[in-house]
């Protein structure tokens, strides 16, 4: 936490000429006063001061975004200020004013809630807009091949509201590795569907994760050849 002195500093005043934040009327009227303590404000105003800066396609910010943002980390505690800041996000969806969409199994990105933000959280909840569009998201939130979500659009192509559960889930199971071999497997030998990636996971945890690379070309000796004969 910042020391006592930091925080004791007396405020100078605004400067002629800054940047204006819009912030919506209702947040006063509306929103406030259903946040019940300080840090919800922030750390709401932080995402709203944050979008506000943002110039890529994606008009949103991560949860990794907001942990390294300094001004708002100075705030809180040094030891708990993750935990704070999810917390806050959490109640700021609960109440309304955010939008949360789930990444991965270690972030989140947020939205707000008002017409552009809901228009592009459909539109990721539809697979119509993708994360890896925007670049700026893909840097701050380090989205690469290393992340299932974003091989899976890379190998097999647009990922649904389903088949983002599903990733979730494989995720709770399996190694993260494992997940993005399947996948490669699944590009490879042009079986681009969750169903075969799946059977490869369930084969791997079954009879143990052998090196299968003398069959991926050769389609006679594919053991998941029949999943994608099918489809």
């Amino acid at each position: 936490m910042s020391d006592n002195n930091e925080k004791n500093i007396r405020f100078e005043g605004f400067r002629t000429g800054s940047k204006a934040v819009a912030i919506p009327v209702e947040f006063f009227n509306e929103l406030m006063p259903t946040l019940n303590r300080g840090v919800e404000i922030r750390v709401v105003l932080h995402v709203i001061y944050m979008i506000f800066r943002k110039s890529g396609r994606i008009r949103a910010v991560s949860f990794e975004e907001l942990v390294n943002e300094t001004s708002l980390r100075a705030a809180l505690s040094e030891d708990t200020y993750r935990f704070q800041i999810k917390e806050a996000l959490d109640r700021g969806v609960q109440a309304g004013a955010l939008l949360e969409c789930h990444l991965n199994q270690h972030d989140f990105l947020y939205f707000l809630n008002n017409e552009g933000g809901r228009r592009q959280y459909q539109q990721i909840h539809m697979g119509t807009l993708s994360f890896s569009e925007d670049s700026q998201i893909a840097t701050a939130i380090k989205l690469d091949k290393t992340t299932p979500i974003i091989a899976y659009e890379q190998e097999i192509g647009t990922v649904t509201p389903a088949i983002a559960e599903a990733i979730r889930e494989a995720e709770g199971i399996y190694p993260t590795e494992w997940i993005i071999e399947a996948l490669n497997l699944a590009s490879t030998n042009n079986a681009r569907s969750w169903r075969y990636v799946d059977a490869i996971l369930k084969r791997w945890n079954k009879e143990g994760r052998n090196d299968e690379t003398n069959w991926r070309n050769n389609e006679s000796t594919d053991p998941y050849s029949h999943l994608y004969r099918r489809q």
